[in-house]
């Protein structure tokens, strides 16, 4: 079965076998890390994103690479900070990080930075604009064999938000997976998606790997902490309302939003674009589109995590609500 896009970050496409990628006993794909990364930057327009491809040929001592996409570019006068992943040897993520007013670099690699590495990436960056100096960002080490995606990603946030060490996760790596899979499916920009992302859609027979199911099957098996504590507000509530009400407050938030993912693949699977559309001519379907998009907007202004309404339901009514347009929008487009 070919791959479902379920949407973009950035300029990464972003489809089931990426996040899929982040469960996997292997790398993270190249597309989730530019993904995560870009958004990561997306509040720091100083920061730029470079995709790991890139960096890869420049760190390799690419000058055409570094000629052709940052000096045409003039990305050193436009930004003041670089970050982008790099796969070593194709099977190694490690980090690089640049601070144009500083004239400083830093790499990392979750298994120990070699002297011969630095030298080399010293070396090749040099082609980029003049001298550098190479800095040490202490930071955890990796433990296994298969996360180093998980390592560079968290490197990332934390010298994006301006941190002068990377500090002890004190989660474990299968926890980190969910948690970043659920920030990346939460983020990306879904109205841009391939009509194959709800399999149903095309009359594709649904599967165990159909949509999101499979990656809701392995994040819940995969989360296992602690219950979030009940708010306030929960807690003042009278009786029956509250019995009522606190039914997600027996999931994290992290199994809140893995449960709304599982109802979105419900609906991809069990509801056709006939029950949707019957009797919808092209013109309604199109009207009615625009009309759905800008009430999720509204939405996602008003519910955010803050609401009463995430609090509440542990952020699965938002994140369900938000399927549930983004399906149907997706079912009218169907709408010849």
């Amino acid at each position: 079965m070919s791959d479902y896009l379920v949407g973009v970050a950035g300029p990464n496409s972003i489809g089931i076998s990426s996040l899929k990628s982040l469960f996997d006993q292997t790398n993270i794909s190249d597309e989730v890390i530019d993904g995560l990364i870009y958004l990561q930057c997306e509040n720091f327009p100083h920061i730029y994103p470079i995709p790991s491809q890139i960096t890869g040929k420049i760190l390799d001592g690419s000058t055409r690479a570094q000629s052709a996409y940052f000096l045409k570019k003039n990305i050193f006068q436009i930004y003041e900070k670089l970050i982008g992943a790099c796969l070593e040897n194709g099977s190694h993520w490690t980090l690089f990080f640049c601070d144009i007013p500083k004239r400083t670099i830093v790499y990392m690699n979750s298994f120990g930075e070699s002297e011969v590495r630095k030298s080399a990436v010293l070396k090749n960056w040099r082609g980029c604009a003049g001298e550098w100096t190479l800095s040490h960002v202490s930071h955890p080490h990796q433990q296994d064999g298969n996360s180093c995606g998980v390592h560079v990603i968290m490197f990332a946030q934390s010298l994006i938000d301006g941190k002068t060490q990377v500090e002890e996760y004190n989660t474990e790596v299968t926890k980190l997976r969910s948690r970043l899979c659920h920030y990346l499916f939460s983020s990306i920009d879904r109205t841009r998606k391939c009509s194959q992302c709800w399999c149903s859609a095309r009359n594709v027979v649904p599967t165990s790997t159909c949509v999101v199911q499979s990656l809701v099957v392995a994040s819940v098996s995969s989360v296992r902490g602690r219950k979030a504590k009940l708010p306030a507000m929960i807690l003042d509530r009278p009786k029956k309302a509250k019995t009522k009400v606190t039914v997600f407050s027996v999931l994290s938030e992290e199994e809140a939003g893995e449960l709304a993912l599982g109802f979105a693949g419900r609906l991809a699977c069990d509801v056709t674009t006939d029950m949707v559309c019957k009797g919808i001519d092209h013109s309604s379907a199109d009207m009615t589109k625009q009309t759905l998009l800008k009430i999720q907007h509204n939405l996602k202004q008003e519910l955010t995590d803050s609401s009463t309404f995430s609090l509440l339901t542990h952020t699965f009514g938002p994140a369900a609500l938000d399927s549930v347009i983004s399906f149907l929008c997706e079912k009218l487009d169907l709408v010849s």
